[in-house]
């Protein structure tokens, strides 16, 4: 508490007294006695912009009424608090945070308009933002596919709610330590979009009028209706079905020249050259349509000043950020047509395709100095090559498609990257791993981390390996403890030589009768000397003997709390103190449970003439224990590697995915393969519980032995 001594918002966040980033920093909630995440969005000087509905038309626009108009202006030099612009950022960025909880989103706690700024209080994850992962180094095309499949996992929640997102961006994908990735930004995205003059808060479907019920009466005249001709002094309104019927149209012309350009060769050039430009005015009237008035055509201008100026003032906001430039949002908008396509899920697969070309590339697919040069690009010009992205390529340029239909669809998407990270090569451990070879042929090998805190092993395990933080190489830092061991063995042989010189000085002679003594015994050279030995031997033998009839697993082996139990499916393994056996089902699964965990073993029920000899693979494809794994809508893996050791080969794995009650399952699993079948070591739990899932599957693994 003593660190957040700063200003207070909203009497009830207190900031630290310094604050390290004013746009990002923790804070203390004094009413719950939390710690925060409180997010800063500056408010404009000056706000002008109409802000325009899904259908692209100004909100509230209704023909031969004037459009609305905002200006900022107040007290602490931004945008005042009452005026309705910033109303609707604090509104857009509640709506967003009212979307309900999910595990790869950010949940948001409250949202207020304070001191010329709009205040977003968030949950504090802890957690790394990709930005700052990227400024160490770029990452690999796998593991980058991996942070998209966590974000594609929280768009599709997004999209089922009917938002678009509009801020997936290096700054708002954050990893976590586990490297589970969790996507913020929603709100602080809508509220700048609405700041610009867009309006992001996805609006309800209208519900279909009921269909008019037949009575009894005369059925209605069927026949076409006479229609009056139109007066000259009353002329036609455009209706909003007008403008969207040729703005659909403008589309549909924007995408059929957009193909040609591609198909030809030929690289994207400006808007004015694929559509031919609209005359301001219609050519001359005809008998059934009557000229428009000024006033009319003026209100068909609206929409489109409105949507320029929009797009200008969001190049002041949000600035040069690739991700949040996808050419639907970039195209400028002039007369009286919107020439781009809406914005759309398409859009955040745009950002997607950004994020993983930044990701693995180092650099944006466009160049960043300028908000104005980026726009004119992604309109007219086709992205860098994705040269260093590898088996990504494909994924990351049918993303940058200019024309939104073109782009994957949400679910091909997913199955891409799916499929990329299952086939990732096991890493390279070089030196960062030890294998730790078991003394018992029937025992697990054990791979552990050097530096890693490890259980005691049993005694005749050799102790001379070295941990890594100790390794120094050849140089001085290696040389400096070998010298210090060379003076302590002098040391040490100097203090016995001189306590043996003071024996043979200071010490008394040996009487005749004590140097007699020996002789008696001179006839057994051994007896006096080996009785204490003989005498121990017969006493040691039993103990020796018992131990290796009672289990080939030693005691020593197993944690407190922990027994190693024989089960009649013919295998051995410690399971936890009170766990209950709950039998084997038709999958040959043997279960043991207590409360929300549970320990699965298969003991060789696949065989690998069936599915292989590669124990990766069939983690991976075919055990049917991570099935749920490959069935979730969403999952994570991690800690994949192989280990080949003592004859035996097995593949281990850490997964997450949702079990059926919709909470996070965390699962540790090991599939070993002796004697040409499959054994299967699993432990499941919460997922906020998996340091006892560690805890419970390392004595379960370590100790598996079959005796079938």
């Amino acid at each position: 508490m003593d660190e957040y001594a700063g200003r207070v918002l909203a009497d009830r966040y207190r900031l630290p007294l310094i604050p390290s980033d004013f746009s990002e920093t923790p804070a203390f909630d004094t009413y719950s006695g939390q710690e925060v995440l409180v997010r800063q969005v500056p408010l404009p000087e000056v706000v002008e912009a109409e802000v325009l509905d899904a259908d692209g038309l100004p909100e509230g626009f209704r023909p031969g009424s004037p459009a609305p108009s905002m200006r900022g202006g107040g007290e602490g030099g931004g945008g005042g608090l009452g005026e309705p612009v910033v109303a609707r950022a604090v509104e857009a960025a509640q709506a967003a945070a009212a979307i309900p909880d999910h595990p790869r989103l950010e949940q948001v706690f409250d949202v207020f308009a304070e001191g010329g700024s709009l205040w977003i209080v968030s949950e504090a994850v802890a957690a790394r933002p990709l930005a700052s992962l990227l400024a160490d180094r770029p990452l690999t095309p796998y593991r980058a596919a991996e942070v998209a499949s966590d974000v594609l996992a929280a768009l599709r929640v997004l999209h089922v709610y009917g938002w678009v997102h509009r801020n997936v961006t290096a700054r708002t994908v954050l990893v976590c330590a586990d490297g589970r990735v969790v996507l913020s930004g929603l709100a602080a995205g809508a509220a700048e979009e609405v700041l610009c003059g867009n309006d992001p808060v996805p609006r309800p479907e209208p519900a279909p009028a009921p269909e008019p019920v037949p009575g009894p009466g005369p059925k209605p005249v069927t026949g076409p209706a006479e229609r009056p001709d139109p007066s000259p002094a009353a002329p036609a309104e455009p209706a909003p079905e007008d403008y969207r019927a040729a703005r659909a149209g403008a589309i549909a012309a924007y995408r059929a020249g957009a193909r040609r350009a591609v198909g030809s060769g030929v690289p994207l050039v400006r808007k004015d050259d694929l559509i031919p430009e609209i005359p301001e005015e219609p050519a001359a009237p005809t008998a059934r349509e009557p000229e428009p008035a000024p006033a009319a055509f003026e209100e068909r201008r609206r929409p489109a000043a409105a949507g320029e100026r929009a797009r200008q003032v969001r190049m002041t906001v949000v600035g040069a950020v690739t991700e949040r430039w996808a050419p639907e949002q970039a195209w400028p908008v002039r007369d009286t047509w919107q020439l781009a396509a809406p914005v759309g899920p398409a859009t955040d697969l745009w950002a997607l395709g950004a994020l993983l070309f930044r990701a693995v590339e180092g650099n944006a697919p466009y160049p960043e100095e300028s908000a104005v040069e980026l726009a004119r690009l992604v309109c007219a010009e086709p992205p860098a090559s994705a040269e260093e992205c590898g088996p990504l390529r494909p994924v990351v340029e049918s993303l940058l498609r200019q024309d939104p239909t073109e782009r994957p669809r949400v679910e091909e998407l997913r199955g891409w990257l799916t499929s990329l990270v299952r086939s990732a090569p096991e890493p390279d451990v070089g030196t960062r791993v030890v294998s730790v070879p078991s003394a018992d042929p029937g025992r697990l090998p054990v791979v552990r981390r050097r530096g890693e805190l490890v259980r005691r092993r049993r005694a005749k395990a050799p102790a001379t390996t070295a941990h890594g933080r100790h390794k120094r190489g050849a140089g001085a830092g290696e040389r400096r403890p070998r010298a210090l061991g060379r003076w302590l063995l002098v040391l040490v042989l100097l203090g016995l030589a001189g306590a043996v010189a003071y024996a043979m000085v200071f010490m008394p002679k040996a009487s005749p009768s004590t140097s007699g003594a020996p002789h008696s015994g001179q006839g057994s050279p051994s007896g006096p000397a080996s009785s204490p030995a003989a005498s121990a031997s017969p006493s040691s033998s039993p103990s020796t003997s018992a131990s290796g009839s009672s289990s080939t697993q030693p005691q020593s082996d197993i944690a407190a709390g922990f027994t190693l139990r024989k089960d009649p499916a013919g295998f051995h393994v410690a399971v936890a103190d009170g766990w209950r056996r709950e039998g084997e089902n038709g999958q040959r699964q043997v279960v043991y449970a207590h409360g929300d965990f549970e320990l699965l073993v298969v003991p060789g029920r696949d065989s690998a003439a069936t599915y292989g000899s590669d124990p990766m693979a069939y983690q991976r494809e075919h055990e049917r224990e991570l099935q749920p794994f490959r069935d979730s809508t969403w999952a994570t893996s991690s800690g994949m590697k192989t280990i080949d050791v003592g004859g035996r080969t097995m593949a281990e794995g850490q997964f997450t995915w949702q079990g059926p009650d919709g909470r996070e399952v965390f699962v540790r699993n090991v599939a070993i393969l002796i004697g040409g079948k499959y054994h299967v070591v699993q432990v499941r739990g919460p997922e906020a519980e998996r340091d006892e899932v560690t805890r419970l599957f390392e004595q379960a693994e370590g100790t598996y032995t079959y005796d079938g």
